[in-house]
């Protein structure tokens, strides 16, 4: 063996630093694009005619607090896939015509609180480029519909970056504003799938309720996720968010804890993730990492 090998090897294990360059850095498995430093555009690729079928696992328990102790007065949930579809690709106007529909459903919420379609029902849904919601059939522009499902940059963008998001729809049930403040950064950039490569982005951000008494009512929140973004397909291949909501009104403590798991599971070609277990518990600690297929 070669002395400059001998000793790289040498630094690599002093540092116990995987990501020395003789072995290549890795994140969740997948391996950085170190070379490619050149901003570049985070956006849905709006490919006409492209389908693709995401799962997605979400779980909410409310709870109500006396003092320390928690007791649970309600758990919801939903298990569904859902099919998407470009229709059009409209390149002068910027916007891009989606096509949803949910095609399996075990759930116990209604899903439009996840603003997905209810079971074997669609939803056109038309959007620029970086996610943002021009227009919902048949759906009130104050509604969670409109709220971008996920947070991307106007401009292009390299690693280290961030962009924040801030809005604001009322709540189908009760007419409530709530509000969401985001912020989003761009953590890694993965080779992911043949000739792919996956923007890793972090979430962090609260919900507030913007017109609510703070004297009368308060209320405490943390949202954290992590999103795997494909820059080839302009689709999501896997995101984990958690939230944890506590309001005090009236001398009461209300909790909300939530956990949503998605991932992509057409077609097959793209599908680096294994979907088969998206299942999470609101109160899970542990880091939000995805798991590739064996």
């Amino acid at each position: 063996m070669k002395k400059y090998t001998v000793y790289l090897l040498v630094v690599c294990l002093y540092l116990l630093n995987a990501s020395c360059a003789l072995f290549g850095k890795k994140v969740g498995g997948l391996s950085v694009a170190n070379k490619i430093t050149e901003p570049s555009f985070v956006h849905l690729q709006g490919i006409q005619g492209y389908e693709s079928v995401g799962r997605m696992y979400s779980k909410t328990i409310v709870s109500e607090r006396k003092g320390e102790k928690l007791t649970q007065t309600e758990v919801k949930y939903a298990d569904i896939d859902v099919k998407s579809e470009i229709l059009l690709v409209d390149r002068g106007k910027a916007l891009i015509y989606f096509l949803l529909k949910t095609i399996r459903s075990e759930s116990n919420m209604d899903l439009a609180d996840l603003a997905m379609p209810e079971l074997n029902k669609e939803i056109k849904i038309t959007m620029y480029p970086n996610a943002e919601v021009f227009d919902v059939e048949d759906r009130p522009k104050t509604s969670i519909f409109y709220v971008p499902p996920i947070s991307l940059p106007l401009h292009k963008v390299k690693v280290g970056d961030t962009w924040p998001m801030k809005r604001i729809w009322l709540t189908a049930k009760t007419g409530i504003p709530i509000q969401i403040d985001l912020v989003t950064v761009y953590k890694n950039l993965l080779k992911c799938g043949k000739g792919d490569l996956c923007a890793d982005l972090e979430l962090s951000g609260k919900i507030s309720l913007p017109t609510a008494d703070k004297a009368k009512l308060n209320i405490l929140s943390d949202m954290n996720g992590r999103i795997l973004f494909s820059l080839k397909t302009g689709t999501v291949v896997w995101s984990s968010v958690r939230s944890s909501e506590e309001i005090s009104v009236g001398g009461k403590t209300q909790v909300v804890q939530s956990c949503t798991n998605t991932a992509l599971i057409e077609p097959l070609e793209h599908k680096i993730v294994d979907g088969s277990n998206l299942k999470c518990e609101p109160t899970d600690k542990t880091p939000m990492v995805w798991t590739l297929l064996k």
